[in-house]
């Protein structure tokens, strides 16, 4: 009897043990699962963060090019006005002579 007594202490050891160590494996693999979580937020936040830029980007671009041809209008428009100005300044000099 004293030696089954011995083996079920034994046994009752090994198994609590045993627990001790699972319950310790557990927390590792929440912690981990915690961590990347976390890491699954931040490359969300990345990807949030890289949208805004690139839509901030698509409208620097569209302003730029918006500015670009005004200013191509602008060049056309005095290169066109050049004649006439030349001409109002003859005409003006003419009749103060």
């Amino acid at each position: 009897m004293k030696n089954l007594a011995n083996q079920t202490t034994c046994a009752t050891d090994e198994i609590t043990d045993r627990i001790a160590r699972l319950q310790g494996h557990s927390g590792q693999a929440v912690a981990a699962i915690e961590r990347i979580g976390s890491i699954i937020h931040r490359t969300s936040d990345i990807a949030d963060v890289a949208k805004q830029q690139q839509a901030a980007t698509e409208a620097i671009t569209r302003n730029t090019n918006t500015f670009a041809t005004d200013a191509g209008r602008a060049q056309t428009s005095v290169v066109d006005m050049a004649p006439s100005s030349a001409s109002s300044y003859a005409t003006t000099i003419t009749v103060m002579w």
